[in-house]
């Protein structure tokens, strides 16, 4: 799963706290929710006002992220990565 970020960088070996709420970001959460080892891919959106960017509206390099902790709230997910 790929999930896109808005005015967010992820780092590689970092930990950073997602809030996911966009019906697409929700959906690959629980793609990889479904995994053995609850990864996905990240990538910054070049425009974060576009809602549902194509693979061209992403920066090319990502971080592949592994959830750690979770919480679920109405409509959003808040998670540690």
């Amino acid at each position: 799963p790929l999930l896109p970020l808005r005015n967010t960088v992820l780092f590689p070996g970092l930990f950073k706290s997602l809030s996911v709420g966009r019906a697409s970001s929700l959906a690959a959460v629980e793609a990889a929710l479904a995994t053995e080892d609850k990864t996905f891919l990240v990538a910054a959106q070049l425009d974060p006002a576009e809602e549902a960017p194509p693979l061209a509206g992403l920066h090319k390099v990502g971080v592949r992220a592994a959830i750690k902790k979770m919480a679920r709230g109405e409509d959003v997910i808040e998670m540690i990565v």
